[in-house]
């Protein structure tokens, strides 16, 4: 990839958490969709391989708009089961994408969709019924 959309891949998350704090007054909770993503996110590039910046954003667009967001909205899940489901399926996401990318490059969103993809019956968000 070139590294300017890598570049910009990266900022855009930065982008979108400063736009949703400014817009929302979000504030670090475990209720907020954004914080959850945005701590799962940061958590997933701190391990030991890092993601590119595609992989961060498609996450952070997962799991706010598709998975937090939602549950928190409709479903009667308390934020703790929430985060909790997340953080396992993000370290389950991320280690099979791990396994798949060779040691000297980050994880990609492509590694990223193929390893959810791989592990989707295993994912413990499935439990919120949100999708079939």
């Amino acid at each position: 990839m070139d590294a300017r959309f890598d570049n910009y891949f990266q900022s855009r998350v930065a982008e979108l958490w400063e736009s949703q704090v400014s817009r929302e007054g979000v504030v670090p909770s475990g209720a907020n969709p954004y914080y959850v993503a945005r701590l799962a996110v940061q958590r997933a590039s701190r391990q030991d391989r890092p993601l590119r910046g595609d992989a961060q954003l498609l996450l952070y667009l997962a799991l706010s708009e598709l998975v937090a967001r939602p549950v928190l909205n409709f479903q009667g899940t308390t934020p703790h089961d929430l985060t909790t489901a997340i953080d396992s399926d993000v370290d389950l996401i991320t280690a099979r994408a791990g396994a798949e990318t060779p040691a000297e490059e980050p994880i990609t969103a492509h590694r990223i969709v193929t390893a959810t993809s791989q592990v989707w019956d295993n994912l413990r968000t499935g439990q919120f019924g949100i999708w079939g």
